[in-house]
């Protein structure tokens, strides 16, 4: 999925990846979208709460979980 801002969302949602609405998967993220982001650090938990989380990978690319 190619978002507005510039964002390329890969989706992952076979064999229960996607659970209770939340979509997870790997993005490229230009770092001018970063601020549409929580950016969260490699050792931190996925939050519960609403909203779309990254935890970097390489450079513009990130794990990506959206509640």
């Amino acid at each position: 999925m190619h978002r507005d801002d510039g964002s390329v969302l890969f989706v992952y949602s076979a064999y229960g990846l996607a659970v209770a609405g939340s979509r997870k998967g790997i993005a490229h993220v230009p770092a001018k979208s970063l601020q549409f982001y929580k950016v969260l650090s490699a050792d931190a938990a996925w939050p519960n709460e609403e909203g779309d989380f990254l935890k970097a990978l390489d450079r513009d690319w990130y794990i990506y979980v959206i509640n």
